[in-house]
């Protein structure tokens, strides 16, 4: 092909002979070129569309985390508004059954997915009937139907949940411990001692049960975001999924 492109040069030409070699090759391959460059830009336009679908699986992912956080978030938060109205009751009554905690976790998730009426029916007269078998008949069930629902579910996966609720249970009922009967009594034995270097070694036993406390908030925390993703397979599980 070389020897073909030297007829072509002038001989006055002031380009190098590898200039017209080029021009050359480029001239007589523009057929394949074209379809080279038609290529290149399908292959461009499907990189730039996958990166749009991988943004935009991106941000669903981010929305779905940012949920699991809100609703872990608000659920921590009407806990402890709970346990500011029950007061002078709350050694009575003893600490927030972790039951109760993924009820409400899965209740929010509920609200949050479109399910299929007729799953959501069946188990919420499922919840009926088996809370009229647990009590009295004349009781009167004080709650939404997402609760119902959510404690049907609950109740059909014990063996599913039973370690999250396991070490959930275990928290709350040391941070009922820790909050109602270590702390309050060590800061009054604290404000009962006159000798100084006593004081001191009070308020070290007070430091580490209030650092105790944040430690089992944060991984409360934590396993209350890890059941909300399980909760979302459970309702899809129960809820959305056709039978």
């Amino acid at each position: 092909m070389g020897d073909q492109a030297l007829s072509y040069i002038p001989p006055d030409t002031t380009y190098y002979k590898k200039y017209w070699i080029a021009a050359y090759i480029l001239y007589t391959n523009k057929s394949n070129l074209k379809k080279l460059f038609e290529e290149l830009n399908d292959t461009s336009l499907s990189i730039e569309v996958n990166k749009s679908k991988q943004n935009q699986n991106n941000h669903e992912m981010k929305i779905s985390d940012d949920l699991e956080k809100r609703i872990a978030e608000e659920v921590l938060k009407r806990e402890a508004k709970e346990k500011d109205e029950w007061g002078q009751y709350s050694d009575v009554m003893g600490p927030y059954p972790a039951s109760f905690l993924m009820s409400d976790i899965l209740r929010e998730v509920i609200k949050n997915i479109r399910y299929n009426p007729e799953n959501f029916n069946r188990l919420y007269h499922e919840s009926l009937d088996s809370c009229w078998d647990d009590e009295d008949d004349e009781i009167d069930i004080d709650y939404d139907p997402e609760d119902l629902v959510a404690m049907r579910i609950i109740e059909l996966e014990k063996s599913t949940i039973s370690d999250i609720e396991q070490e959930l249970d275990n928290i709350q009922y040391e941070l009922h411990e820790l909050e109602h009967d270590d702390l309050p009594h060590t800061e009054l034995e604290m404000y009962e001692l006159e000798d100084g270097e006593s004081k001191e070694v009070v308020k070290g036993n007070i430091s580490k049960i209030r650092k105790r406390i944040q430690e089992l908030e944060v991984r409360k925390k934590q396993l209350l975001i890890m059941f909300c993703q399980l909760a979302k397979k459970l309702a899809e599980k129960y809820l959305v999924t056709e039978e």
